[in-house]
């Protein structure tokens, strides 16, 4: 979600904001130009930020800072239009804004992709880091045609004429307000599903390491149990591989297996005693 919405908006906001300069503020295209290669040498230098404070400080906070002046900025874009506010040094303020915290939009589901198959470990008891791989790309390719799609479609019922250098006013409210509702829906997404930090994180590794050498679910501590389920999504009794997801053959055979490796476990732990 934080990887599909997070960077959704991005694209949503670049594929909206051309329409936006030229038929809203009713500037050339040119400026769009120059925008988007201002912003993409402010977006490389705020990456490297991000990349040593995510490091330091943990990614949550950081990203709900940045997608919160994403919505921001295309809030002040869309009053620029309301007010009739034609000032080229407004425009180029809320430009490097935007950028700046661009890089923090793009670079954190990255840094929070190898969190992501230790919490699959939790539900399924299994590394499945090529899936989750795979899977990345094929949600970002899959938002980035349904935006397109759904932008495409929004302005056609808003009354958009292909190749008119003016549009009429239906159709450039609904510019403003896919660069306002579209985007600030999408961030707000975003960042309602992102929960993950690195305390929790800790406590979800102790915890499969806790099951891993034949530690009984029955003894899970209640910050345990509500971490664990919050990340998973599952019940705790449930998580481990107690569930039908991502496995073959039946509940039993698996909580046979389950068993089966928690007696190993524990005889080797007796043995290096």
């Amino acid at each position: 979600m934080v990887y599909m919405f997070g960077q959704g908006s991005e694209g949503l906001f670049s594929a909206v904001f051309t329409y936006f300069v030229v038929f809203a503020l009713q500037r050339p295209a040119s400026l769009v130009s120059g925008i988007q290669s201002m912003n993409s040498i402010i977006q490389l230098c705020s990456t490297a930020v991000f990349m040593v404070v995510i490091a330091r400080k943990g990614f949550k906070w950081l990203f709900t800072i940045a997608m919160s002046a994403v919505i921001c900025t295309c809030v002040a874009y869309s009053c620029l239009y309301w007010f009739h506010i034609t000032s080229m040094v407004a425009i180029i303020v809320i430009s490097v804004i935007f950028a700046t915290f661009t890089g923090g939009v793009f670079y954190t589901p990255h840094a929070l992709y190898p969190f992501i198959p230790d919490v699959d470990e939790a539900l399924t008891n299994r590394r499945r880091e090529g899936v989750y791989s795979a899977a990345m790309g094929l949600c970002g390719k899959l938002m980035n045609s349904i935006y397109v799609l759904v932008l495409g479609f929004v302005l056609d019922r808003a009354g958009f004429v292909k190749g008119a250098k003016t549009q009429p006013v239906s159709a450039v409210h609904a510019i403003v307000g896919v660069l306002t509702l579209g985007v600030g829906f999408m961030a707000i997404i975003g960042i309602w599903r992102l929960n993950l930090n690195k305390e929790r994180h800790q406590i979800l590794l102790d915890q499969i390491a806790r099951v891993h050498v034949g530690g009984s679910m029955k003894d899970v501590t209640p910050e345990a149990r509500e971490v664990v389920e919050d990340l998973t999504g599952w019940k705790y009794e449930q998580c481990f591989g107690h569930n039908n997801f991502g496995y073959q053959g039946s509940k039993k055979d698996r909580e046979e297996e389950a068993e089966k490796k928690a007696e190993e476990a524990k005889e080797q732990n007796n043995q290096q005693k």
